[in-house]
């Protein structure tokens, strides 16, 4: 369990090539990340995807993609904690990077979609219905 918290501490700092090394090394074991349902492997995996990832290099973006939707394809049950988090990019922040942001997600969705069409296209209309509800409104009032 302490060996979880040093991971989790030293990934919130990890960039670049550095962060593409443990992103590897998680898909390598991503079938472990499933296997063993506890507290501190969900911790983890919460952490993992809570990493900000979509404004770096197409290096880092690529092995996200990767892990994501190999770790959505061999545990289900991580699909709405990953789509949750993919769908917090779409609030915005530094507006020099948002396009970046917003089309390398959109790219992540679209993986999600291709290995898990039923269970993550609900979910993304599950977490925009509850993150975004101001569509509702008339377009004068947003």
């Amino acid at each position: 369990e302490g060996e979880v918290s040093l991971i989790i501490g030293l990934l919130e700092n990890v960039r670049g090539p550095s962060l593409v090394m443990w992103l590897d090394a998680f898909q390598a074991n991503i079938t472990v990340l499933g296997r063993h349902k506890s507290d501190v492997i969900d911790g983890l995996v919460m952490e993992l995807l809570k990493l900000k990832w979509a404004d770096q290099s197409q290096g880092v973006v690529r092995a996200y993609k990767s892990f994501i939707v190999n770790l959505v394809s061999a545990n289900t049950r991580y699909t709405r904690a990953a789509i949750k988090s993919l769908i917090g990019n779409f609030k915005g922040g530094a507006r020099e990077s948002d396009s970046d942001v917003f089309k390398n997600t959109h790219d992540v969705l679209k993986g999600l979609l291709s290995v898990s069409p039923v269970g993550a296209r609900d979910e993304i209309l599950e977490q925009i219905n509850l993150r975004f509800p101001f569509y509702k409104q008339a377009a004068y009032r947003q």
